[in-house]
């Protein structure tokens, strides 16, 4: 996969995908991308330079009357294409807790308990994943 930036329409037609969270056909990405009004072969450029670059790949193929058509399913998740961006502007390690912190940031404030402590949960899971993977586990 290369390291670059989607493009505007690139990250939309990811968007949709990543929010499916499931193959989708040409047809089926250009009905669920609602937001833009492009013309068929536009989607199918796209498709094809984010196929190219390995963000999505031909997962299945699904049967359309007489025709067949791909399925395409993203290669890699919106997280970690943002992890990747902060890779590629090379922030350093002990930026990322300030960052998760900015993401979060007055959201505490107006969680419930309840989601707080999911929250923490999620957190302390994530740190013991990572100690783990340090310790060559």
């Amino acid at each position: 996969m290369k390291d670059r930036r989607l493009t505007d329409p690139e990250r939309l037609v990811m968007g949709v995908f990543w929010d499916a969270d499931r193959p989708l056909s040409a047809s089926e990405l250009i009905r669920l991308a609602v937001d833009a009004t492009w013309s068929e072969n536009h989607y199918f450029k796209i498709l094809r330079s984010l196929e190219k670059d390995g963000f999505i790949q031909v997962r299945s193929l699904e049967r359309k009357g007489t025709r067949y058509a791909r399925q395409f399913a993203a290669c890699i998740s919106k997280e970690e294409y943002v992890a990747r961006i902060m890779k590629m502007e090379e922030l350093p390690r002990k930026t990322l807790a300030k960052i998760a912190l900015s993401f979060v940031g007055e959201d505490v404030l107006r969680m419930s308990a309840g989601e707080r402590e999911a929250l923490i949960s999620e957190l302390q899971e994530m740190l013991e994943r990572y100690k783990n993977e340090g310790d060559g586990e």
